[in-house]
């Protein structure tokens, strides 16, 4: 589990935003101060659950000043000043308490970095502290303080790997410049990281081969919602020398379908119109092209989707990847918008080839509610392989946009 990459997809792009109106400094500042200021943070508490009375101190500290709540309405917070002021005031605490001495010369670093005012850059390092606090608290839930050593000693990789390479001498000051050295000596031959994009290519190989899920699933954008039908394959048992077939059982995924409000994003990503059979292959030279280009991801990996065309064999679509509002690269890599607007999302578990029926379901949902799909389909990989080792765990999610 990548707890940056988590932390970047379902809170980091709400948090940059608010934190852009408040401060009063340019979006692509805070976005860059972000980037460097969470693997620091992050790496402090790994720092300090390296022993067991370190995990026990910093799960105290995450029992009892720690509000995960404040997850759940990232926006809204931020519309009631006087929260939002009482976040920034114990947070402050508790930075003194994380960094001592050295929290002056970080705060220093990253405001070079990042090109934002040092005041700014303070206030910003108060309101992402309790957020990521947050975020933790809510992942090792009832899980003790083993499991927060657990958890965070899992997570060296990929603090090393999102450490922006301007800020070496945060790593050293703040003592984790030696973070993922071992597992890349380890590794040598696979990805570390998603957030590079270059490496990426490799991460999402399962996704590629089973793009027959999306290419099954993406009937919804040109059959108007035909069910297919998938049998299941009799099991076939061998008693006593004799072939008895019993009766197959279906087991139906239950799925938790969202009516969400999409906010909208900016991707940078590689466009093709391809035949089915080649889809693998513009998805791994897609990621090549971003990797090559410098492309600086804010988030996950993402399919994009626009035409499926059955009858040509062919689908238009984008391998991409989030990027920061007002990013520019060269061609082949073109970078665009997709717009704010309702959606129904639906996450599932589970290796991509379980996207079939994903796809499936949420098309049969969406006909069921009298909804019109419109525009492209968008899938978000948010745990993959590059973060565990279990198919059973990858987590992906999927949405249908309409009117």
């Amino acid at each position: 589990m990548n707890l940056l990459s988590l932390f970047s997809d379902q809170i980091g792009g709400t948090l940059i935003k608010q934190a852009t109106g408040m401060l009063g400094e340019s979006e692509s500042g805070i976005t860059k101060a972000m980037s460097g200021l969470m693997p620091s943070l992050l790496g402090t508490l790994v720092n300090k659950a390296g022993t067991t009375e370190g995990a026990s101190s910093l799960m105290n500290l995450l029992n009892n000043n720690a509000d995960d709540s404040i997850l759940d309405n990232v926006t809204g917070l931020f519309s009631d000043k006087n929260k939002v002021s009482g976040l920034m005031d114990s947070s402050g605490g508790i930075l003194n308490g994380l960094l001592g001495n050295k929290l002056g010369p970080l705060t220093g670093m990253l405001s070079k970095f990042a090109g934002i005012k040092s005041g700014s850059m303070g206030s910003l390092m108060k309101l992402a502290t309790p957020f990521l606090l947050g975020f933790l608290k809510r992942k090792v839930m009832n899980k003790g303080a083993s499991g927060l050593m657990s958890l965070l000693g899992g997570q060296k990789k990929h603090i090393a790997s999102a450490m922006p390479a301007g800020l070496s001498g945060v790593s050293d000051l703040l003592g984790f410049g030696n973070f993922g050295k071992e597992e890349k000596v380890a590794e040598v031959k696979r990805p570390t990281t998603p957030h590079t994009p270059a490496k990426k290519k490799s991460n999402w190989m399962p996704l590629l081969l089973g793009l027959l899920a999306v290419l099954g699933g993406l009937w919804f954008m040109n059959r108007g919602g035909n069910e297919t039908k998938v049998d299941t394959p009799p099991v076939v048992e061998k008693v006593k020398d004799k072939v008895v077939e019993e009766t197959p059982v279906a087991v139906t995924p239950t799925y938790n379908f969202q009516a969400v409000n999409y906010p909208g994003g900016t991707f940078a990503g590689v466009r093709n119109v391809v035949s089915f059979d080649k889809m693998k292959d513009a998805f791994e030279t897609g990621y090549q092209a971003l990797g090559k280009a410098g492309v600086t991801p804010t988030g996950s990996a993402a399919g994009v989707f626009y035409t499926y065309d059955e009858a040509k064999k062919e689908t238009d679509m984008v391998a991409a990847f989030p990027v920061a509002k007002g990013a520019k690269y060269a061609a082949p890599i073109t970078v665009f918008e997709l717009p704010s607007q309702k959606a129904i999302m639906l996450e599932y578990m589970g290796d991509y080839e379980a996207g079939y029926a994903a796809h499936t379901a949420l098309g049969k949902h969406m006909e069921e509610k009298g909804l019109k799909q419109t525009g492209a389909v968008l899938e978000r990989y948010l745990v993959g392989p590059n973060d565990t080792k279990n198919p059973k765990e990858y987590k992906t999610q999927i949405f249908y946009f309409y009117e």
